[in-house]
């Protein structure tokens, strides 16, 4: 009984605040429970915020078992600009798709399938956004039609094992692998991308430098527990900011960015054989090293780069107390954390 007269208040709720309305900005459904009849009721609500032309839509359906399907309405909005799905909420099995004014789609810890990918790149041609978080399914992700996407994050996709993407107007990509899950990259039509993370434990020196010769106009570059680099380079007249964090077997780095910024490192080793730094104004690093000694030697090589500090901030960033050089200390935004 008090299952109904909730149901009756969300009914009462909803009628009274979206009658008066022509269109609503965004409508937001959290579930813990489903069942038939809950999912009547869904079907109703989403509906409702569909009729009043609703621009942003989240659903999220928290349960391990059932699946959720859309009602058809939602895949053929003309309004609908932003779209995020968690849990088991199933999208356009055997449905046409028709969202032809959507920018946004994020999917978490939902089974997408290569069709699927398809219909969106049919149906909905204004895709900037496409997120993957935690989702099962798809072991090769083919992206060519989306000719106004400009940023893909893929996270934690555990079938996932090809990435193929053709979008001269993508600027941001974001891959975060499963451990132990090899993914081979294909992204030779990105030749614009400004913005690349990669946290993929098991590329190799030679897919790493296949896929960065790909990215002339690269800006920034952030790579996180990469732990089968060994030996890499890194040549850009564009990259701006650099982040090599715990990247654990990673031996060398040679670095030509004469116009880089900025500078992160974090991890047991810092070894810069071969650095072309010269605009560097900003260094951050992280260290828990086994010697000291061997990491202020290290220090020394690469302030060795160097004709002068003006503006040079330096964070450091220990558990242990560093005696440093003293012409590193009077750095003028010198810190220690």
């Amino acid at each position: 009984m008090q299952k109904k007269n909730f149901k009756n208040c969300i009914e009462k709720s909803l009628a009274a605040r979206l009658e008066p309305k022509s269109c609503i900005h965004k409508f937001r459904l959290y579930v813990n429970n489903l069942n038939d009849k809950l999912a009547y009721c869904m079907d109703r609500w989403l509906s409702a915020a569909v009729d009043k032309n609703v621009k942003e839509l989240e659903v999220h359906v928290n349960v391990k078992r059932n699946q959720y399907l859309l009602p058809d309405v939602i895949l053929m909005s003309e309004a609908i600009t932003s779209l995020k799905l968690s849990g088991c909420v199933s999208l356009f099995c055997f449905t046409a798709v028709k969202l032809c004014n959507l920018r946004e789609l994020s999917m978490k810890k939902s089974l997408v399938t290569e069709a699927m990918i398809q219909k969106v790149e049919h149906g909905c041609p204004l895709i900037e956004d496409l997120r993957l978080v935690h989702c099962r399914g798809p072991v090769c992700l083919r992206i060519s039609e989306l000719v106004k996407l400009r940023r893909v994050e893929l996270h934690e996709c555990d079938t996932l094992s090809s990435v193929e993407i053709e979008a001269s107007n993508l600027e941001t990509f974001w891959y975060h692998g499963q451990n132990n899950q090899p993914c081979k990259f294909n992204m030779t039509g990105c030749q614009n991308l400004k913005q690349l993370t990669l946290n993929a434990g098991e590329m190799t020196d030679e897919m790493f430098q296949n896929c960065i010769s790909k990215f002339p106009l690269l800006e920034k570059l952030f790579l996180k527990e990469c732990n089968s680099l060994d030996k890499i380079t890194i040549i850009s007249g564009k990259l701006k900011s650099l982040a090599l964090n715990q990247c654990m077997m990673l031996q060398e780095a040679n670095i030509n960015t004469p116009s880089l910024f900025s500078l992160e490192y974090s991890g047991h080793k810092m070894s810069f054989p071969s650095m072309n730094i010269s605009g560097l104004r900003e260094a951050k690093f992280h260290f828990n090293p086994s010697s000291k000694d061997s990491y202020i030697s290290e220090l020394q090589k690469f302030f060795g780069n160097f004709d002068q500090f003006k503006d040079f901030k330096l964070i450091m960033h220990s558990k242990q107390v560093w005696n440093l050089p003293s012409y590193i200390q009077q750095l003028k935004f010198f810190t220690t954390i």
